[in-house]
Order: C-alpha cells, then sequence, then structure tokens
C-alpha cells in the first residue's frame, strides 16, 4: 500500500534569478498557499515521556524539548569512541573527514554513497540510542538518487541527513568552491527525502535536514528564502552555511522559526567560532563541529609520528595508555561480556600479564569484573568483615571496605550488610548513581548471579512499630491549617536519624532561631480603601514565572523523608506554577528529577563547587545543557559546619567494638555526615573563580550565601545576577545574621553606593531561612526580595504526608497570599513597599518580642552527652 501523500498540493517553485534578477526582485519568496503535514511528526507529540531508544525519534525528542544539541564531527570508528565517552548524546558524520579518513583525500574527492552508509553503520551501531546525523556528501542528484540516499542512511540506523543545494561535482566547498543548483531543484531533492522517510514501512522518525550553501554564492536573503521553501516542502531542521556574525544568525534563526536551525562551526572557517552556549543564546537548536575530531587527529598523530622519528620510541606520546586501555575505549570490556555470556573462552588470554598484574588467588575479583562472569553470592559472603567488605547493590558486587570509615552514616550500617544484598537499606537515601560516582572503578566487582545471593531479612524493631502506629495515628490533611503542622506531625512519624539530620543546625542552634524570629521585629504598616477585589501574587524571578515570590530551595537527602525524595518537590512546583532549586547533594539523580518535570517547567540547580574542576564543569555543562535556567553557586560552605543532633545519631550508629578494631588514628568522626559529604567541596574558592564561571556557562550566575552587603556589592560588581542572603538554613557559622536582617543592609548599603533600587531586574536579591508563613515572604518583598526560598517546611508536608502534603503546603501559602495581599491593602506583588513595613527593630537582638507558640514547640532543644545503657541519676 503507497504512503499518504502528506503533500496538500504541489509546491510553485520560481527558477533561480540570475544575480541582477535576485537584486530586483529578492522579495519573490514562492511558497505553497498549503505545505507539507504530517501529523505524526508535530514536535508536540515528542516533548513528553523518557528518550527513546530509537535513535531517529530521540534526536526528534531533544529537537522538540529545551536545550542546544551539541554534535562533534566524528569521522571514523576511533573519534566516533572517543566522542561517545566524552559523553555527547549526539554525533555528526562528517563528509569532508569521513573522506579524508577513508581515502586519504581532500573534499575535492567524494566517498561512494556504499562507503558513506557503511561508515554510518558502524558509527550508529556502537550505541544505537545515540543519534547520528549525516552529511550530505552522497545527498546529491536526482529525486531517485536522493530518495536511495534516505533509505540506506535509515536502515544503516542514522538517525538524520542533510539534503543541500550543491551541485554534485564538489569542488571543495570548505575552500570556496561552492556551486549551487537552481531552488527548484533543490526543493524537489528535499520532497525525495521526504517521500522517500514517510514511504518507509512502519512509520520512520527519520530526520530530514535542509541544507544551502548559497550563502556564501548568492547570499544571505537567497538562503533564508530557499531554507523556508525547504521548511515548506518538509524538512525538519534548517541548516545554514557562512553566517558570518551573531546578527546573522540571530536574524536567520528569527526568520525561520519555527524551524530549528543548525549552525557550523570550523575553525578558521567562515562562521565565527560561536561556542555551544552562545549559539544557543542566539537560538540555533543544533550546532555541530565538523572538523574536530579530524583536525585534533592530525595535530596528535603529526606529535607522535614526528616525537618516534626523534626519539625511537613511543613512550612519550604513548602517555601510559597500554594496549588494553586503548581496547576498551574501543568497547573491550563489551566484547569480553558477550562472550562470556556466550559460553566462550576467547578472552580467557587477556587476563595474564601484561594485562593485570598476578594475583595469588586463581581467579581475582577485578578478572571476573572484567570477564562479564557473574560472581556467586557464596563468593560475596566471604567478605563480610571490617578487614574486606563487599555489599550488593542493584545486581552488582561493590568492594567498600576502604570506604567504611567516610560513610555518611557510619560504618555499622554498611557492615550490617557486609557479604550481602544491601539495596534496600540503600534505595531509599541514596541517588541511584552514589555509589558508582563515590567508589573506583577498580571497586566496581561486576554482576551477581541472584539465585546465589543471601537474602536478608529485614526485622522491624519495636521503634519502627511505633513509628508506624504513630504514622496510622495522623490527622487528616484538612485538619493541617499550617506549615507548623506538618512539621509537628513530622517530628512524630519521621525516624529519628531523618529527624535529626533535617531538623539539626550549627552549634548552639542560635541561628536557626533567629532566622524566624527576626522577622517578629517586622511589623506591617497596612493601607487601607483600596480596591482589592482581585489580588495577583504572581512575580517574575530571574525573568522567568512564578506563581508566588518564592521557590523551593535545595535541601539534600530528600529520600530520608519519602522513597520519592525531590521528586515529591519536583511534581508539586510544576502543578502549583512555581520554581524549584535541585541540590546537588539530592537523593534522586539529577537527570531523574529533570525527566521528572513538564515541559517548559523552570527549574534551578544548587552548585557545591568540587575541588576537581573538571568534576564542576562537567555538572555546570550537563545541568545548562538539561535546561537549568540559573546556577546558584553556594559560598557559606568551605566546610560543613557541626550539627550535634545529627552527630549524636552518628554515634549511635557506629558499633564501639568496630571502631575500636579498626583503630582511631587519623580519622575524625565527630564530624558525622558533614566530614563526609563535604569532603569533595573546595574550600580555596574565591572571588578570582567567577571569570572561570562566567567562560563555562550561559546562564545567570546568583552566588548563596552572603552574609554582609560588602560582599553583595562585590557581587554586583563582578557582574552576577543576583545573590541569596542566606546562613544557610542556621547549619554554618552559629551567631551568623539572618539573612532578612542582611537585606536591609545590602538594599540601604547599595542604594548608597551604587545608586541601585529594590527589587532590581537586573541584581536581585533573594532570602532564604526562617520562613513559615506568607507574611514572612511579602515582609522580605516590602524590604526589596526579589522572591524568598522555602525549603524545611516542604520537607516536613513530604515527610509526613507525602506528595500530597507538599502539594497541601503550596495551597496553603497561595491561600495566605491572597488572605494578607487583601488585609495589606496591596492588589499586587508590586504594591507591596518598603513603607508598608516597620524593620526599625531588625538589628536590636535584645528587644522583646511576641514568641511564636508553634513555633517553639516544634522546637526540640539540644541535648548532652548521656551515659550508655544506664539509669538516669535523678
Amino acid at each position: 500500500m503507497p504512503a499518504p501523500n502528506y503533500f496538500a498540493r504541489n509546491f510553485d517553485t520560481t527558477p533561480t534569478p540570475t544575480p541582477m534578477e535576485q537584486v530586483q526582485d529578492n522579495r519573490n519568496i514562492a511558497t505553497s498557499e498549503e505545505p507539507y503535514c504530517n501529523p505524526r511528526l508535530d514536535p508536540k507529540n515528542y516533548l513528553e515521556g523518557p528518550l527513546s531508544d530509537n535513535a531517529a525519534t530521540r534526536l526528534r525528542q531533544m529537537l522538540a524539548r529545551p536545550g542546544i544539541i551539541v554534535a562533534p564531527g566524528i569521522c571514523d570508528g576511533i573519534s566516533a569512541r572517543c566522542a561517545l565517552e566524552a559523553g555527547f548524546d549526539c554525533l555528526y558524520q562528517s563528509g569532508a573527514a569521513t573522506t579524508a579518513s577513508r581515502m586519504g583525500q581532500p573534499d575535492l574527492a567524494i566517498a561512494t554513497l556504499n562507503d558513506f552508509v557503511e561508515a554510518g553503520n558502524m558509527v550508529a551501531s556502537l550505541d544505537p540510542r545515540v543519534p547520528v546525523i549525516a552529511d550530505a556528501d552522497t545527498g546529491f542528484g536526482g529525486p531517485a538518487n536522493v530518495a536511495r540516499t534516505v533509505r540506506q542512511y535509515a536502515r544503516a540506523g542514522i538517525a538524520g541527513l542533510h539534503i543541500e543545494d550543491q551541485v554534485q561535482t564538489k569542488r571543495c566547498g570548505h575552500l570556496m568552491g561552492k556551486q549551487v543548483v537552481s531552488r527548484e531543484e533543490f526543493i524537489t531533492r528535499i520532497r525525495a527525502a521526504v517521500l522517500a522517510r514517510d514511504e518507509i514501512p512502519g512509520g520512520s522518525d527519520f530526520v530530514i535536514i535542509g541544507r544551502t550553501d548559497s550563502a556564501q554564492v548568492l547570499g544571505m536573503e537567497e538562503a533564508v528564502t530557499r531554507l523556508k521553501l525547504a521548511a515548506a516542502a518538509g524538512a525538519d531542521v534548517c541548516f545554514i552555511e557562512g553566517v558570518k556574525s551573531k546578527e546573522l544568525l540571530e536574524s536567520t534563526v528569527a526568520a525561520l522559526a519555527p524551524k530549528p536551525v543548525l549552525v557550523n562551526v570550523i575553525s578558521g572557517g567562515l562562521t565565527p567560532s560561536f561556542t555551544s552556549w552562545e549559539a544557543e543564546q542566539m537560538g540555533a537548536k543544533i550546532i555541530i563541529f565538523s572538523l574536530v575530531s579530524c583536525v585534533a587527529m592530525v595535530h596528535g598523530v603529526r606529535t607522535a609520528m614526528k616525537s618516534l622519528k626523534e626519539t625511537g620510541t613511543d613512550f612519550s606520546t604513548a602517555k601510559g595508555m597500554d594496549p588494553k586501555a586503548f581496547f576498551e575505549v574501543m568497547g573491550l570490556k563489551d566484547v569480553m561480556t558477550l562472550d562470556a555470556k556466550a559460553g566462550g573462552t576467547a578472552f580467557s588470554q587477556v587476563f595474564a600479564p601484561p594485562f593485570f598484574p598476578p594475583t595469588s588467588s586463581s581467579t581475582s575479583h577485578t578478572e571476573m569484573s572484567n570477564s562479564g562472569v557473574s560472581l556467586s553470592g557464596k563468593e560475596v559472603a566471604k567478605h563480610n568483615s571490617r578487614q574486606s567488605c563487599w555489599i550488593i547493590v542493584h545486581g552488582k558486587a561493590y568492594d567498600v571496605t576502604e570506604f567504611l570509615d567516610d560513610h555518611p552514616g557510619g560504618s555499622k550500617i554498611i557492615l550490617k550488610y557486609a557479604g550481602k544484598d544491601a539495596t534496600q537499606e540503600y534505595d531509599p537515601i541514596h541517588p541511584p548513581d552514589a555509589i558508582t560516582n563515590n567508589l573506583p572503578p577498580e571497586k566496581h566487582l561486576g554482576p551477581v548471579d541472584p539465585d546465589t545471593v543471601e537474602k536478608v531479612e529485614v526485622k522491624i524493631t519495636d521503634e519502627e512499630k511505633a513509628r508506624q502506629q504513630r504514622m496510622s495515628a495522623r490527622p487528616s490533611l484538612d485538619e493541617i491549617l499550617n506549615l507548623h503542622d506538618f512539621e509537628a506531625i513530622a517530628r512524630q512519624v519521621m525516624p529519628e536519624k531523618a529527624w535529626a539530620y533535617y531538623s539539626s543546625a550549627a552549634d548552639d542552634e542560635i541561628t536557626i532561631r533567629e532566622n524566624h524570629a527576626a522577622y517578629h521585629r517586622i511589623w506591617f504598616r497596612p493601607r487601607i480603601l483600596r480596591n482589592v477585589t482581585k489580588v495577583d501574587w504572581s512575580t517574575t524571578i530571574l525573568g522567568h514565572h512564578s506563581s508566588m515570590p518564592l521557590y523551593i530551595t535545595a535541601t539534600a537527602l530528600g529520600k530520608l523523608g519519602h522513597p520519592d525524595g525531590e521528586l515529591n518537590l519536583t511534581r508539586a512546583a510544576a502543578k502549583h506554577g512555581v520554581i524549584q532549586m535541585i541540590p546537588t547533594l539530592a537523593s534522586c539523580s539529577f537527570d531523574e528529577i529533570m525527566d521528572a518535570a513538564q515541559p517548559g517547567q523552570v527549574q534551578f540547580f544548587q552548585l557545591y563547587v568540587n575541588k576537581d574542576r573538571n568534576i564542576t564543569k562537567r555538572i555546570v555543562q550537563h545541568a545548562e545543557k538539561r535546561g537549568i535556567k540559573g546556577l546558584f553557586i553556594t559560598v557559606d560552605a568551605p566546610q560543613l559546619g557541626r550539627r550535634e543532633k545529627d552527630m549524636r545519631m552518628k554515634f549511635e550508629a557506629e558499633d564501639p567494638s568496630e571502631v575500636s578494631k579498626a583503630g582511631s588514628e587519623g580519622v575524625d568522626r565527630s564530624q558525622g555526615a558533614a566530614r563526609a559529604i563535604s569532603s569533595f567541596i573546595d574550600p580555596g574558592l574565591e572571588w578570582a573563580d567567577i571569570d572561570w564561571f562566567k567562560s563555562i556557562t550561559k546562564m545567570p550566575l546568583i552566588l548563596k550565601g552572603v552574609q554582609c552587603w560588602e560582599d553583595a556589592l562585590m557581587a554586583y560588581d563582578a557582574g552576577l545576577a543576583g545573590v541569596v542572603l542566606s546562613n544557610h538554613g542556621g547549619r554554618q557559622l552559629d551567631f551568623a545574621r539572618s539573612g532578612i536582617e542582611v537585606l536591609v543592609e545590602v538594599v540601604a548599603k547599595l542604594g548608597e553606593k551604587r545608586g541601585l533600587k529594590f527589587p532590581n531586574e537586573k541584581f536581585q536579591l533573594f532570602v532564604d531561612g526562617g520562613v513559615r508563613r506568607a507574611t514572612d515572604v511579602l515582609k522580605a518583598v516590602a524590604l526589596g526580595a526579589t522572591a524568598v526560598g522555602v525549603g524545611r517546611p516542604f520537607l516536613y508536608a513530604f515527610s509526613s504526608y507525602g506528595p500530597e502534603g507538599v502539594d497541601k503546603a503550596l495551597q496553603i501559602l497561595h491561600d495566605e497570599f491572597e488572605m494578607n495581599l487583601r488585609l495589606l491593602g496591596a492588589p499586587t506583588i508590586k504594591d507591596v513597599v518598603p513603607d508598608m513595613v516597620d524593620a526599625s527593630s531588625i538589628s536590636s537582638h535584645g528587644s522583646a518580642v511576641p514568641g511564636d507558640r508553634l513555633y517553639d514547640s516544634n522546637y526540640e532543644s539540644m541535648q548532652h552527652a548521656r551515659l550508655r545503657d544506664a539509669t538516669v541519676k535523678l
């Protein structure tokens, strides 16, 4: 049965005008009144759901969703493997580079269609999920040849192809030898490609990219006209060569909207060397660096050959990469795993020297890990002590012996599962990739035969039974009237360790209480006789809409309170139209949280800066690629503070006998979770690093944890987008002032020093810490804050009532905003101005303020050290 015809009528294309005719009438754009339309390929159909394992479908999903697609040019298996190893999720098979690699010829020569298809099939097979976009060097000729090209590439696993308007006898186009065909012939090629794609049985998602080189020959206006025609003819993406400036790219993107635009960057070429972030800011959807691999190869191989010639050895250029390491880049482990699963022994000699050092046993666990042979549960069970501790997580074994003393939860909990399956204990409080990211590769021991694993019997303690009874005795959500109520219930129903972690603060916990008390030193001055029939408490934060002047601020380890952890906040934020800040130390992985977001949902990211700046760069750029709209860099935690409630739980989690067996020399266990969690944070972070952050991302940069006006002024002068006036929820330096107090100081001093008025779109002030009511938020807004971060109350909400709790908490705040705006006499958030508050006592730390009985009743007093297992002295 022939495929449906998605062309409603024939296109009216006119021959390419002569240069003189074009100058006289360049506005004559011949387009169809009813262009190609295939509802199945509507980008809206690709906005939701997980990324597909089909490369073409995945490419369409990536095109439909936020973020630019960065596709490095590859030319062979080695360059493709290196690109995949670097983490790129789309590849570009460069025609010029592939020709050079396969033929040793410049772009004057063209490899055959079969050559290109064979090369493309090889690249696409390395990871069939990763889209490969093919060059158009075989997309020439009449409709039949173009259709054949599309069909062969689609069968080879290629995700998309660009069809261009050059003549078939290409004359080294990268050296200004371009010759272009008529508009009519170009559009005929595009339509042939689209028809061929639509005739593929089962409905193909193969992406057709229309490319024009006419900008270099006939000018930008003609190039844009051709791409408009190509889009009308069914091209999914528009690819323009010869864009010589930022302004030209921006105008091209605007002219071709809503079609996505692809831009090609070649260092030293006609197109300026835009970075991927710059291209995204200019509106491009795909950026390719077509010669990145082949040029690097020339440099690298030249250096190696010259060194070999001069020194007579390849030692220096090998840089320690032995044959095994090289073949691992090429997929050696996958090959060995497949061979072993099939019962083969072809790679048994791979484990002999020099690949692995000899071991005392006939087969080391490292060998088993690399061979693809499953470990037995019996073998794992032998390693059940502090001296040799293996655990199983998600069906794989790990050697955690050297990690015992660094584990945030103490060693006792790990030793409880030594030699056993720890998945059930691991899952609630760890991101899925935590163990793989924190243990070096040599500690990953490989898969374990599930039928041989000893099952751990989960015993419910009396304490847990009592906690579950308290859970069943919770009041209904209808009885929860304010955010304090969530905290009161959470205190009763959360596991003690989880409550201790969430509620604890620094030292004597003066600052955590001051954060809330400071709002009680600010009084309202309401206005009357204002029309408040309708009130609007929505606002914009960093240019993005928010239904309330608050955001869900970053808080760590969400799964301590609920199995879905931070995902509860993501879903509720989408439902209520507020912004979530994703924490570095989330229990859910970053990508899990991003995948759970709704299309167009705005999210920020909180960053702890790693000592290894390459790791920081990777995290930041990945966050930007996934669509994060603001980077909040934590600057108040060169090390984490002492949270003594939490630390006492860590002491109780540690088995004294195990501590004595291991010895305590050189190990400071008094820091509890802080010691382990903060080990990666860079205490050397300084103002000079701001320029480095600007060089690696185009996201707005906000410093989180500013505590005085002098640093706020420096942040403004450094060109940052804003600051969060915060003391880390009272968890860092005790006796640090509250964010709301610092806000008053910052607004006054930046007004005096730089003439700024707040709220200010160009430099936004945020506050967090101590907020429990909408009135707290309104006080901060009146004093100049753009928005306020709320953290713990939402943790308590989902810890006590799950996702419905967060939903209820946000609804409570909505209701409070509506009521209080009316009572304050402010129809909108913009009407909440400094004259509406009296903050004259904000710095009077000794002044009497009305006590907050709800807050005080929830506060759990700190405890002294106590005698162990002894009768309490009366």
